[in-house]
């Protein structure tokens, strides 16, 4: 009888040692479970949360975490494929404006209609052509209309001119066929700052034989354009410096 009540004692103790929960540890995993998920880790994440089953008690907290990494996961994988729907939009946007350009440059003044000059009611201006002229072309581009733009000498539409589109995403020269960097440029940045941007030479592709300004930045200016365009332009050759 003895025995028996002694070892009735000692089991209470046995059951508490083969108990693995912990506050702090729990705690612990929790935490970094959230700090994993903020940096993006899913596989750090998965393993602490491992960590967290071994030491936490509460079911209700165990299942919240559950759905916090279910939640971010989903998260992630949706803000991918809106990413991957950017890039491929921002491809299909500058394939379509290369090859417009690539269509237009030996005759600008036909790729857009209405034709609009500087001083129209110069009838020296008119007679001489020594004017700028150009105009702008709505497209289907990604999932809304774009417009693409060109400027142009009148007397000399086929040297000198200037193609242009808003890009939504940042720009590389690259993205258009093979390039020659000619001078990486810093413009001022809205809300202070700068921003980067690409002077190059087009070397292959639609665009080979004309110059390029690209910028690293979403919702800048694109610009293709011939190289004897700036012997007219000195106001954009100034940004080219």
């Amino acid at each position: 009888m003895k025995r028996f009540l002694l070892s009735l004692a000692v089991l209470p103790l046995v059951l508490v040692g083969c108990n693995d929960k912990d506050p702090a540890k729990c705690e612990q995993a929790r935490s970094t479970v959230r700090q994993a998920l903020a940096g993006k880790n899913i596989q750090s994440a998965q393993d602490w949360r491992a960590y967290a089953y071994k030491h936490c008690e509460s079911a209700s907290e165990l299942s919240a975490l559950d759905q916090e990494i279910v939640s971010k996961r989903a998260a992630w994988e949706a803000e991918a494929r809106a990413a991957a729907a950017a890039k491929a939009a921002q491809a299909q946007l500058l394939t379509l404006f290369s090859q417009w350009v690539s269509t237009s440059r030996t005759k600008p003044e036909a790729s857009v209609s209405p034709v609009v000059c500087d001083s129209p009611d110069d009838a020296q201006l008119k007679a001489s052509k020594e004017r700028f002229c150009g105009g702008t072309r709505s497209v289907a581009g990604g999932d809304a209309a774009v417009s693409f733009a060109v400027r142009y000498w009148e007397k000399s539409p086929t040297d000198q001119a200037r193609f242009s589109v808003r890009s939504p995403r940042p720009t590389r020269c690259e993205e258009l066929g093979g390039a020659r960097l000619i001078k990486e440029l810093a413009a001022p940045a809205v809300g202070g700052g700068s921003v980067k941007r690409f002077h190059c030479e087009m070397t292959d592709g639609a665009l080979a034989g004309l110059q390029v300004l690209a910028t690293d930045a979403p919702g800048a200016e694109l610009v293709a354009f011939t190289p004897k365009y700036l012997e007219k332009d000195t106001a954009f050759a100034a940004q080219l410096r």
